[in-house]
């Protein structure tokens, strides 16, 4: 079973085979998990539900699930993605910078203007030398 879900959000995970009324044990890989223990229905069957903490670290994972007595072990892999506020967030954010390029020409172009203005009006009263 390849899953992906959203930090913050439940998963379930699902294993067969194991004997009826067994206790299975099922933990998470890489950041180790301990899920606890859930006891097989009668045809051997168990869930887990877990809610992956907003925190939790992305990419792939493995789930383990262990029969006590069986001795059975079932593993599959999911992933987990960024939560979906924190993603929509990124294309949220206001644009906090602007293209300034046109207005830094725009102010060196009026202070050269306004330089020769000055050095102009100073000529013609005399005052450069």
């Amino acid at each position: 079973m390849a899953k992906d879900v959203r930090q913050g959000q439940s998963l379930t995970f699902t294993g067969s085979g194991f004997e009826p009324g067994e206790s299975v044990a099922g933990s998470v890989h890489s950041d180790v998990v301990d899920l606890g223990t859930a006891v097989t229905d009668a045809k051997g069957n168990v869930a887990f539900t877990w809610n992956v903490p907003a925190n939790f670290a992305l990419g792939q994972h493995t789930v383990i699930l262990e029969g006590e007595t069986s001795k059975r072990k079932v593993e599959a892999t999911f992933t987990v993605l960024a939560n979906q506020a924190m993603e929509q967030g990124k294309d949220d954010l206001a644009n906090t910078g602007a293209n300034t390029a046109a207005l830094w020409g725009a102010a060196m172009l009026m202070a050269l203007l306004g330089a020769g203005i000055v050095l102009g009006n100073r000529r013609r009263a005399g005052l450069h030398k």
